[in-house]
């Protein structure tokens, strides 16, 4: 009863490898959980459930290789009210469901540094209609689907260095018009001097 008001907990460092269903159900009013630094592989269905005040989600250097459940549900399906979510240093290598980051509305950071993902399917992104940060650096992405980005209308930094693309098309931006800054140096080709030209119609986007 005593944890029932907690707003932080952290749980890293503690050579965690999965985490169960109903783990936190008690911590009703926790805003912040740090799971970083782990071995965690394996997340159950409903090991979030009840986390309807979490603001800040951190997963990150874990092991983790898929972001759904068996029914191919997503594992943060019930966390609405999330704004931030740390993944990098996992092991994902492809976001290859359109439901990867369902119930996942008020996002607003999403951090996938690190993750040697090769693809990423065209609506992965569909649902994160309020996120402002999107971190996909020191991948190994080579090619960006026009429609990845389509639905990120409150987009404002966007992180694609260190990756392998040689090129990207323009209209993968229509979605995005209020991106201000993108990095994209260290890729495969680059493509720092080459874009910038094209995007006369955002005003102040900083590329670096």
């Amino acid at each position: 009863a005593g944890l029932l008001g907690l707003k932080e907990l952290s749980l890293k460092e503690n050579r965690l490898s999965s985490i169960g269903a109903c783990t936190f159900a008690d911590l009703k009013n926790l805003e912040s959980l740090y799971l970083n630094n782990n071995s965690i592989a394996s997340i159950e269905k409903g090991a979030f459930a009840g986390m309807l005040s979490l603001k800040h989600l951190y997963l990150s250097f874990n092991r983790l290789g898929s972001l759904l459940n068996d029914d191919e549900t997503s594992l943060f399906s019930e966390l609405t009210n999330l704004h931030s979510l740390y993944l990098q240093n996992n092991s994902l290598g492809t976001l290859n469901n359109p439901d990867l980051f369902a119930g996942l509305t008020s996002l607003k950071k999403l951090d996938l540094d690190g993750n040697g993902i090769t693809y990423i399917h065209p609506s992965s992104f569909r649902l994160l209609g309020n996120l402002e940060k999107l971190y996909l650096s020191n991948n190994r992405i080579s090619t960006l689907d026009p429609e990845v980005l389509s639905c990120l209308v409150k987009l404002k930094t966007l992180y694609l260095d260190s990756n392998e693309l040689s090129t990207i098309a323009m209209t993968a931006f229509e979605g995005t018009p209020n991106l201000k800054r993108i990095f994209l140096k260290n890729n495969k080709k680059d493509l720092t001097d080459s874009v910038a030209f094209k995007f006369d119609h955002f005003s102040d986007l900083e590329i670096n």
